[in-house]
């Protein structure tokens, strides 16, 4: 019984190595990380937002100091 589960296992694990080739490995310097890191960081896109909405209530709260014609 051992013997048929340690060659299902095998069976299941040989196709994955043989898939892992160099041809499928994407190398990746250290400024690609960090700037898909960047792109990809909901952190960074959340305070880009912060800052618009900041920058628009600023807007808001500066116009009511304008003259109006």
């Amino acid at each position: 019984m051992r013997k048929i589960i340690f060659l299902l296992f095998l069976l299941i694990l040989i196709p994955k190595g043989i898939l892992c080739t160099e041809e499928n490995v994407r190398r990746l310097s250290i400024d690609d990380v960090s700037r898909l890191a960047l792109e990809n960081s909901l952190d960074i896109q959340i305070t880009q937002f912060d800052i618009l909405i900041s920058q628009t209530s600023l807007l808001k709260a500066e116009s009511i100091f304008d003259i109006y014609f």
